[in-house]
């Protein structure tokens, strides 16, 4: 999952932004390699979530506090 947004100050909603969230589905493939002497992926067919979000300040905190 991924967050984007603007802390612009010039920006007209700089509390507006997306989530991004990409997720295998049953159609989903990958792929891997070393035959040229790295580690080379590919995928094919993963899916990508994009949801408007209000966030909120402060854009997050701790849910448990250590000890």
């Amino acid at each position: 999952m991924g967050l984007a947004f603007s802390r612009a100050t010039d920006v007209v909603e700089p509390d507006l932004g997306f989530e991004f969230k990409f997720y295998t589905g049953t159609d989903s493939i990958g792929y891997y390699t070393r035959v040229l002497g790295g580690e080379d992926y590919s995928v094919e067919n993963i899916h990508l979530d994009v949801t408007p979000i209000q966030l909120s300040d402060p854009l997050y905190q701790q849910r448990y506090q250590k000890n």
